[in-house]
C-alpha cells in the first residue's frame, strides 16, 4: 500500500486504485486493520485525483470507520485531511473546517508524517472560503516559515495548499510563485499530481504566455493520467480537469 501512495503521487491512479483494492482485501482477510485503513484511504485520495467523489467519500467512510474501531491515530489524521479535502472538493466548506480542525486537533498531539503544516494551509483556505481572512491569515502565517524544512513530497504538497489559499485571499503574487515552484520541483521528482495541480493553478493565476504554456502542460500531463484510468474513471477525470480550465 505504500507504493500505491507513491503511485497516487506520480497520478499512476490506475495501478494505484488496484493495487489499493487488493491490499484492503488482503487486510481484512487477516484482520490487519491499519493497512485495511490504509489502502481505503489511499483509494480515496486516487479517486478523488479522477474526479470520482462518490467513490473517495465511501472509501474514507470505510476509512474512519476502521481508524475508529482500532483507535488508530496516525492514520485517522491522515483520512481527517483527505475527507477536509475532499469536502472542500464537493464545495461543503463548513463540513471541511470541521475535518480538517479535528485532523488539526489530531496532529498536535501525535504527527509522525508531518502533517500539521498542510493541515493548516488547507484549513486556512477552508476559513477563507467561509470569509473568516482574519482567522486564515494567522494559520498561514504558522507555516510559510516551515516550508523549506520539510521532506520534498511534504513541501511540495504544502506549497500548493499555500498557494491556494492565498490565491482565496487575493493574495495573487505570493501565489503565483508558490505555484511555480511547486510545479517546477513536482516534475523534476516525478510527482505528476502535484505537478498537474500546480500548473492548473497556474492557469487561474496568470495571463497571456504563461497561461498558455501552463494550459498545454497541464494538458499534457492530464492525457498522460488519462491512459492510466478505466473508461469511466476516464470520463469523470475528464470532466474534473475541464472544470479546472474553466474556472
Amino acid at each position: 500500500c505504500n507504493l500505491a501512495e507513491l503511485l497516487t503521487w506520480q497520478s499512476d491512479l490506475g495501478e494505484a486504485i488496484r493495487r489499493c483494492t487488493e491490499g484492503a482485501a488482503l487486510a481484512r482477510d487477516v484482520l490487519f486493520g491499519q493497512c485495511e485503513a490504509f489502502a481505503h484511504r489511499v483509494r480515496a485520495t486516487a479517486l478523488m485525483e479522477a474526479g470520482d467523489e462518490a467513490g473517495a467519500a465511501q472509501d474514507l467512510g470505510i476509512a474512519l470507520a476502521t481508524c475508529m474501531r482500532h483507535g488508530l491515530d496516525d492514520e485517522m489524521l491522515a483520512t481527517r485531511f483527505q475527507a477536509g479535502r475532499l469536502a472542500l472538493h464537493r464545495g461543503m466548506v463548513d463540513d471541511a473546517v470541521r475535518e480538517l480542525q479535528l485532523a488539526l486537533d489530531a496532529a498536535i498531539k501525535r504527527d509522525t508524517e508531518s502533517y500539521a503544516p498542510v493541515v493548516r494551509a488547507t484549513l486556512a483556505r477552508a476559513f477563507a472560503l467561509q470569509g473568516r481572512p482574519e482567522v486564515a491569515q494567522p494559520l498561514l502565517d504558522a507555516v510559510e516559515p516551515v516550508i523549506e524544512t520539510l521532506a520534498l513530497p511534504r513541501q511540495t504538497e504544502l506549497m500548493l495548499a499555500v498557494a491556494e489559499a492565498c490565491h482565496t485571499l487575493n493574495q495573487q503574487d505570493t501565489a503565483r510563485h508558490l505555484a511555480r515552484q511547486a510545479a517546477q520541483q513536482a516534475a523534476i521528482r516525478g510527482f505528476r499530481a502535484w505537478a498537474l495541480q500546480g500548473r492548473v493553478l497556474l492557469v487561474q493565476l496568470t495571463t497571456g504566455e504563461e497561461r498558455e504554456k501552463a494550459k498545454m502542460e497541464a494538458r499534457a500531463l492530464a492525457d498522460m493520467v488519462g491512459e492510466t484510468l478505466s473508461d469511466e474513471l476516464g470520463v469523470s477525470f475528464e470532466a474534473k480537469i475541464r472544470a479546472c480550465f474553466d474556472t
